[in-house]
């Protein structure tokens, strides 16, 4: 009988890590994007979709992507963004309803605007969000997401002005 008592003690030991390993390797979201542009206080909407590869229980590794089409412009004009960013994830998974997360990512952002005028610029976001650990359905299981906010920092290149000389005789 101690023998007995003894062994379920130590499967209950060894199945304690089992169950604190139990996290995605994967996480994909795809969903509604807004971004506010200043100065000017244009609105850009569109998608946005970001794919996960976690390296552990909390850190993991996030490419987030997104498209969007500014509004509220003069007739006649359009012009859209392109943002690419990648960096580290950090995510606290506390097996409740919650899974909440903190993101630094770095990268891109491409304008357009119609008539040819493209720029190029650095993008960085500092953000996160809560997405929700109910498992939905067989394997691999969804997640439903509440919510994700960053802040971005966008540096855009303005050109200079040449230096010209003039004389006049």
């Amino acid at each position: 009988m101690r023998n007995l008592l003894i062994l379920g003690a130590l499967i209950l030991v060894a199945a304690a890590p089992v169950r604190a390993q139990d996290y995605p390797k994967a996480e994909v979201f795809g969903g509604y994007q807004y971004i506010r542009l200043n100065p000017g206080g244009a609105n850009c909407q569109g998608i946005g979709g970001s794919a996960a590869g976690n390296l552990n229980n909390w850190f993991g590794v996030v490419g987030d992507f997104g498209y969007c089409r500014v509004t509220g412009l003069p007739s006649g004009t359009s012009a859209h963004a392109v943002n690419y960013l990648f960096g580290p994830r950090v995510t606290y998974r506390s097996y409740g309803k919650l899974t909440p997360f903190g993101h630094v990512l770095f990268g891109g952002q491409h304008f357009g605007v119609t008539g040819g005028g493209t720029a190029n610029a650095f993008a960085m976001a500092l953000g996160g969000g809560g997405p929700g650990s109910e498992r939905r359905g067989p394997p691999p299981h969804s997640f439903v997401s509440c919510c994700q906010s960053s802040f971005s920092l966008l540096s855009i290149p303005t050109p200079k002005p040449s230096l010209t000389r003039s004389r006049r005789s």
